[in-house]
C-alpha cells in the first residue's frame, strides 16, 4: 500500500483550540497548534492562557504564528522579523521546548519572509495553499490539503476542475460542504500515499457550530493502522 502521511495544524492561538485538542486525543490525531502569543485579533479573554498552552504541548507541537499576527506583507520588514523571532523565544519560554514550525499569517509572505524564517532558526512553515497531498518542495513553504470550518470556493476553487480532480467529485466541490470534501480528498489519499494535511481555526469551527462535523472528520481520519500520523515539524528539515 502506498504510504500516506496525517498531519493537522491549528491557528491562531485561541481558547477553543483546548476543545481541539480533545477530540484529537480522542480520534488519536497529532497536532501542531501555531499560536501568536499576543494576537491582536483575538481578545485577551480569549486568547489561550500561558497554562492552558503549557499543557497543550505536554501532548501537541507548538508553532509560532509570529508575536501579535500582522500580515508580514504589510509591516516593515524589520518588525517582520522581530515578530518572527520574538515569537519563537516567547512560546519556548512559556512550554520549555524547541519551537521549529511557524505559519505565516493568512499566508501573506515574500521571499525575504521566508528567509527571516530559516535565519530565525524555524525548520517548517506552513502555508494556506490547499488541495496538495505531495511532500513539500521547500518545507518552509509547505501548502496544505484543506481547511476545516469553512469552504470559500472564490478563493479555493478558482480552478474548479483542479478541485474536482483532488477530491474526486465535481458535485461535492459544488456544493462546499468541507466536511464531505475532507473525506473524499483522504479517501483519495489513502490510495495515491504522501501528505494529508488538515488545518483550521478553532474559534471558525466554534462561531459556525461546525463541531460536529470536525469530530465526523476527525473519527474517519483517525487511528488507521496503515497511515503514518506526524507533527508539522516532522516534515521539515534535519
Amino acid at each position: 500500500m502506498t504510504k500516506l502521511i496525517v498531519t493537522t495544524s491549528w491557528d491562531d492561538g485561541h481558547r477553543h483550540d483546548t476543545l481541539v485538542a480533545d477530540m484529537l486525543r480522542e480520534h488519536t490525531l497529532p497536532g501542531t497548534f501555531y499560536i501568536a502569543p499576543d494576537n491582536v485579533e483575538i481578545a485577551p479573554a480569549d486568547r489561550l492562557s500561558a497554562p492552558a498552552l503549557r499543557e497543550l504541548s505536554t501532548d501537541f507541537e507548538i508553532g509560532s504564528h509570529t508575536r501579535s499576527h500582522p500580515v508580514l506583507t504589510r509591516v516593515p520588514w524589520q518588525r517582520a522579523e522581530r515578530e518572527i523571532v520574538d515569537s519563537k523565544k516567547v512560546l519556548e519560554d512559556l512550554v520549555g521546548k524547541p519551537v521549529t514550525t511557524f505559519c505565516y499569517p493568512r499566508g501573506r509572505y515574500t521571499r525575504e519572509h521566508v528567509d527571516m524564517v530559516e535565519r530565525a532558526g524555524y525548520t517548517y512553515a506552513r502555508t494556506v495553499r490547499t488541495l496538495a497531498t505531495g511532500v513539500a518542495d521547500n518545507p518552509l513553504e509547505a501548502p496544505t490539503s484543506l481547511e476545516t470550518g469553512r469552504f470559500a470556493r472564490q478563493r479555493m476553487v478558482v480552478d474548479i476542475v483542479r478541485a474536482a480532480r483532488a477530491v474526486g467529485s465535481t458535485s461535492l466541490v459544488r456544493a462546499g460542504r468541507w466536511d464531505d470534501i475532507a473525506i473524499a480528498l483522504f479517501d483519495r489519499c489513502l490510495v495515491t500515499g504522501g501528505v494529508y494535511h488538515l488545518w483550521g481555526h478553532s474559534w471558525v469551527v466554534s462561531d459556525r457550530a461546525e463541531w460536529a462535523r470536525l469530530d465526523r472528520v476527525l473519527a474517519h481520519i483517525g487511528g488507521r493502522p496503515d497511515v503514518t500520523y506526524a507533527v508539522n515539524g516532522a516534515l521539515g528539515r534535519g
